[in-house]
């Protein structure tokens, strides 16, 4: 009961204008909470692209699907509608929402607009994500073994979701482990066959080498950290991992 799935709602998403830091923000707090991301993807502010997502998330038994993007006043903002089509909800306006959106108008010398009502839509029965850095709520749906969490697209939203929301309505599995390795003078070509040893051996974890540059100086980052978060046994697999590369490569290891 711990896959989770991110998706990325939004075209600028697809034609380069915005870089995703939205999913590698929500990966990291996945994975160091104990659970298992196992796709994440972007597709445009459209129905159907939306509503295959969902379905697919569904069909391959995701316990945990994250959204971001789409929940604007704009008429391209149809993250909320489409999910709540897809799933057969109905949508309802939450006064308490309008009231909120009304006062953040004021305060802001604004006046309050219908457009702006919209963002007060969402699926009857769910939850609220109260938004502490903008306007629009996120949602938290239950539905039928799925849930979604539908937060903006705007990083300091999202974030703020995570952080107060989200940490703590998804208890941490206290299965997340990791190691780092600082190795210079080998190349990944060196290290490449006692990687795969290791991966061979320890089904349970993963070891991936990350080439980096720093002021004219080639070195690589070994990242070795839990992959299966039900093994028993993955946290010692770590531990035991990085011990075979200390001791092949100990000549080579920063501190």
């Amino acid at each position: 009961m711990n896959v989770c799935r991110i998706i990325g709602i939004g075209n600028e998403l697809l034609i380069g204008d915005v870089v995703n830091t939205n999913a590698t923000h929500i990966a990291k707090f996945l994975n160091k909470q104990g659970y298992f991301v196992d796709k994440i993807i972007c597709i445009r502010d459209d129905y159907k692209a939306i509503s295959d997502a969902i379905l697919e998330a569904k069909k391959d038994h995701v316990n945990y699907l994250f959204t971001t993007g789409g929940l604007g006043p704009t008429y391209d903002d149809i993250t909320m509608e489409s999910i709540a089509k897809v799933l057969g909800l109905e949508l309802e306006v939450n006064e308490e929402i309008v009231l909120k959106l009304k006062a953040r108008a004021v305060a802001r010398g604004h006046a309050f607009s219908e457009a702006s009502k919209k963002m007060a839509i969402l699926p009857k029965g769910c939850d609220i994500i109260p938004n502490g850095k903008g306007a629009a709520p996120g949602a938290d749906i239950k539905y039928d073994g799925l849930r979604i969490f539908v937060m903006p697209g705007v990083p300091t939203e999202m974030k703020d979701m995570i952080k107060n929301y989200i940490s703590h309505s998804l208890p941490n599995l206290g299965r997340y482990y990791q190691k780092k390795i600082i190795i210079e003078g080998i190349g990944e070509s060196g290290l490449a066959q006692s990687i795969k040893e290791i991966a061979s051996k320890y089904k349970d974890i993963y070891i991936k080498s990350h080439p980096r540059l720093r002021r004219g100086k080639y070195y690589i980052v070994l990242h070795i950290y839990v992959y299966d978060t039900l093994s028993e046994k993955a946290v010692e697999h770590v531990k035991e991992a990085a011990k075979i590369i200390s001791t092949r490569f100990g000549q080579h290891i920063q501190s």
